[in-house]
């Protein structure tokens, strides 16, 4: 018995190190557990093929993001081996030229900065919404995400003064919200405002941003324009399906900025639409419910 018992206590921190590590978020991949309780549940509640169009629905978007992600992915991986191999050939010689290795170096670092980012980005849309909501200040938020896009492109080196930003919300205007998620919504709009006069890696082009806010009936209309060059047409009905990972930038974005801020505008009850003219600008309006309603869970 107590052999046994010896040979329990053993395995035991074992166990629990072996469940810890399945709890902890990041360690493995996600439990499908909770898609699977949901599929019962909505098939307990709207029937079968309702249960399976969505299933088939979900499925659908998954293979679409996933051939996005390998294209995205594959893309940056080319040229990281291209110049891997052109470092090597540097290396063995013994004689390479040190300013070309450096750059080949800074090449390769700079294509895994990518990667990373976009793994970050992954695993930001891959987690589950839950917003806690408090009243909030509509200035306060909308202040805070512009003092994030500054502080992002100041430490990327990148002068954004050339944009003018102008900005239209009343201050007594407050509003339920999970205050993080819709700064981070309202960030991501706002980088790809500027980004639209990107000139080159480090320089902007003159134009302006003006957000603007506004009550209309039970909802405010958090309104974000831009002078830029616009998209076409074409590229304005891809990024409409908002497919995590799809760009239209020339300069490596991720891809996840709108889709990010889609799902946490969403997550508030609220809606997202992007609309674009080519030579004329973009526009993103962003409505949010002044009070949220409680949803029962399905």
């Amino acid at each position: 018995g107590d052999a046994l018992g010896a040979a329990r206590g053993a395995r035991g921190p074992r166990l629990d190190r072996r469940r810890r590590g399945r709890a902890e978020p990041g360690n493995q991949a996600q439990s499908a557990l909770p898609v699977q309780n949901d599929y019962a549940s909505m098939e307990r509640v709207h029937g079968r093929r309702a249960a399976q169009q969505a299933e088939q629905m979900c499925a659908r978007f998954a293979e679409v993001w996933a051939g996005t992600t390998v294209h995205s992915l594959r893309g940056v991986l080319t040229p990281v081996k291209l110049h891997a191999q052109a470092l090597m050939q540097l290396t063995a010689k013994g004689t390479g030229d040190p300013t070309a290795i450096s750059e080949l170096a800074r090449k390769i670092s700079d294509r895994i900065g990518f990667v990373e980012r976009v793994l970050d980005d992954m695993r930001v849309f891959a987690q589950p919404v839950a917003a806690t909501a408090r009243r909030e200040r509509l200035s306060e938020v909308v202040a805070e995400a512009c003092a994030t896009v500054a502080d992002f492109f100041r430490a990327q080196r990148r002068d954004a003064s050339p944009v003018a930003l102008a900005i239209s919300v009343p201050d007594d205007l407050t509003i339920e919200l999970a205050r993080h998620q819709i700064v981070v919504a309202l960030t991501n709009v706002l980088k790809n405002a500027h980004e639209a006069f990107a000139d080159g890696s480090d320089r902007f082009c003159r134009g302006s941003i003006i957000v603007t806010a506004s009550v209309d009936g039970g909802a405010v209309k958090l309104i974000v324009e831009d002078t830029g060059p616009g998209l076409a047409a074409e590229d304005l009905r891809e990024l409409q399906e908002f497919v995590p990972g799809r760009t239209t930038k020339k300069n490596h974005g991720t891809g996840y900025g709108l889709p990010i801020a889609r799902r946490y505008v969403l997550a508030h009850q609220g809606r997202f639409s992007i609309d674009s003219q080519s030579g004329v600008g973009t526009t993103v309006t962003i409505t949010l419910p002044l009070e949220r309603e409680e949803v029962d869970e399905v």
